[in-house]
């Protein structure tokens, strides 16, 4: 196991170490956080095909949407702020 911490190099373990010092843990807690965190699951990156069919399925159905007004602005949408 130590050969395995020989192999970082100091510079590293400084950061590694300044890092559980701001989140004010230890570096065994941050260094299993970081590690839990690798084992999730990764969500998948969806191809831009199917970007783009969902974006067309979109287009498609808003068709039966009403236009606004003909007078409708930016302060009929922000009525309510300062």
């Amino acid at each position: 196991m130590n050969a395995i911490l020989e192999e970082v190099k100091p510079e590293t373990a400084e950061l590694i170490a300044a890092q559980a010092r701001v989140l004010r843990i230890s570096v065994d807690e941050l260094l299993n956080r970081m590690l839990a965190r690798l084992a999730e699951p990764q969500p998948k990156e969806m191809p831009l095909t199917e970007v783009d069919q969902i974006l067309d399925e979109l287009s498609e159905s808003s068709g039966n949407l009403s236009p606004l007004p003909a007078g409708f602005s930016r302060a009929d949408i922000y009525f309510d702020h300062d």
